[in-house]
């Protein structure tokens, strides 16, 4: 990959030492060693795994993320990936209007629905 990554795709995570952040931590670790586990989205660049932002919430990983991002073909670029889980789509509709799969998510949407979607990119 030899686009420039933008700074929200490269991502920081939070080195906090509460006890709650623990299990995220576990799962990021397994998610970089062990990426065809996928719970979490990565990919290498430069050498070194990054793992995105967007897929985070309040510091630990959003709820659903463990269903949605195994379903992703590897050929998927970085960039199409936070373009996809950030943009509404039509395809989850909550009320009247599209959501984007992250916000779908966060309000709690079924992430069967977003993984079927991920499966199609």
């Amino acid at each position: 990959m030899g686009a420039k990554m933008n700074q929200g795709t490269q991502a920081r995570i939070d080195r906090g030492e509460d006890d709650s952040s623990l299990s995220w931590r576990a799962q990021l670790a397994r998610a970089i060693k062990e990426p065809e586990h996928r719970t979490l989205y990565g990919f290498k660049h430069e050498g070194a795994w990054r793992v995105p932002r967007f897929q985070f919430y309040d510091g630990r990983p959003m709820p659903g993320v463990s269903v949605v991002f195994p379903r992703l073909l590897n050929t998927v670029t970085p960039v199409a990936v936070e373009a996809w889980f950030t943009t509404p789509t039509m395809e989850l509709v909550m009320g009247d209007r599209p959501v984007s799969p992250r916000d779908w998510l966060l309000a709690g949407g079924d992430p069967i629905e977003v993984g079927t979607l991920a499966a199609l990119l």
